[in-house]
């Protein structure tokens, strides 16, 4: 349909007040892989960008095979039980979830008459999740029949995995033209156990051995996993948060956890340079742009290294124990200025209390970054110059 605007379609012709889609769907599950008989959770998120919308349907369909048990929506009154729809096989049938959502206005309860999103910043979207709960069918294979054939002697035979195909579709209208967001979810169905391969043959046909070899491939499949993706757990920028300070033990290097969690990243994946330069002007610098958020060359960073200027050879320098190098006669010193933009300009949602202390939570962090970075026998002078 011309007039039907799908997810790969740009709204060029409407007003959307800032957002490219008025409507934003995704669907996910728990597990993509599963085995007869196995339960499973799908998720299926709606984000309304927009108030104009109206008429608002969203429709979640589980092919046969996967049999629903429970579904949870949002319990804020706004969205309504689903409507089950049936389709095809009476005992394997397709079913069709349906939630009737309305006029995009409806989810904001509070939203005074008349006014828009747009003048309420503080709502700018509305996130409706909803979860099902549905089981592979113990007779899976004889309802996707579609991907069983037949040996030369007449017998069925199995692949080794099937697809099952979840659909989550969005409907809507935006200015009396409809609109549509979908997106498809494959989950993969093993109707035999994979071992059996390395039995002798007649096990092929055992339903009893590839059940018992189904449910200790269950119970293996989580540690399967982590071996086979191993090498993310190595990788910094993959790794979960808990095993970054982990990660960094391998260097001695101990991570601040009041580091913002990409940042920490960034630092452990580029350790070795750091250590390359630890001590030296550009190691400082290199390691205050990390934090801070800035590039290493801005002028927003700021490092002088204050040389002796007091002491000059010839027949007038005199030596004593009361002379010394350096500015104002403090050796080996040097100073910071950073010119930083204010948190409240990022953090507008926080009071002035928790700007101040967010301020000077910034400025220790700082501090200790200076001090691992400062050689034992230098001082530093710091100049955080916060602007507007």
């Amino acid at each position: 349909m011309s007039d039907v605007i799908r997810t790969d379609a740009p709204l060029t012709n409407m007003s959307l007040r800032g957002s490219l889609h008025p409507l934003e769907l995704s669907l996910t599950a728990d597990a993509l892989r599963r085995y007869p008989g196995e339960s499973m959770h799908l998720f299926l998120r709606l984000d309304v960008l927009d108030d104009a919308p109206s008429e608002i349907v969203v429709r979640l369909t589980v092919p046969a095979g996967l049999r629903v048990e429970e579904t949870f929506a949002p319990s804020n009154g706004a969205v309504p039980a689903p409507q089950v729809q049936y389709i095809g096989d009476a005992h394997f049938p397709t079913q069709v979830l349906t939630w009737e959502l309305g006029d995009a206005r409806t989810l904001w309860p509070a939203l005074p008459s008349g006014a828009s999103l747009t003048s309420h910043p503080a709502r700018p979207s509305v996130r409706l999740e909803f979860e099902a709960h549905v089981t592979v069918d113990l007779n899976v294979a004889q309802t996707a029949g579609q991907f069983a054939g037949r040996s030369a002697d007449g017998r069925l035979v199995l692949p080794p995995v099937m697809t099952l195909e979840c659909e989550a579709e969005a409907h809507a209208q935006f200015n009396g033209v409809p609109i549509m967001r979908s997106q498809l979810l494959s989950i993969e169905v093993a109707p035999k156990a994979r071992s059996l391969k390395h039995l002798p043959s007649i096990y092929e046909s055992d339903e009893l051995m590839s059940r018992l070899l189904m449910l200790c491939e269950s119970f293996w499949a989580p540690i399967e996993q982590h071996i086979r993706h191993l090498h993310h757990y190595l990788d910094p920028r993959l790794t979960p948060p808990a095993l970054l300070p982990w990660l960094a033990s391998w260097a001695d290097w101990t991570l601040d956890e009041r580091w913002p969690l990409e940042h920490q990243r960034r630092l452990v994946e580029s350790i070795v340079s750091f250590y390359r330069w630890r001590g030296t002007r550009r190691g400082l610098r290199k390691m205050l742009a990390l934090f801070i958020g800035l590039d290493e060359t801005d002028d927003r960073i700021q490092i002088v290294e204050h040389r002796a200027g007091n002491f000059v050879l010839g027949p007038s320098a005199c030596l004593g124990t009361g002379v010394a190098l350096g500015t104002g006669n403090a050796p080996h010193t040097f100073s910071v200025t950073l010119r930083l933009p204010s948190l409240a300009n990022t953090q507008s949602h926080r009071s002035p209390v928790e700007i101040e202390w967010a301020e000077a939570q910034r400025r220790r962090v700082i501090e200790d970054i200076i001090a691992l970075h400062t050689p034992a026998h230098a001082r530093c002078t710091l100049h955080v110059l916060v602007e507007d």
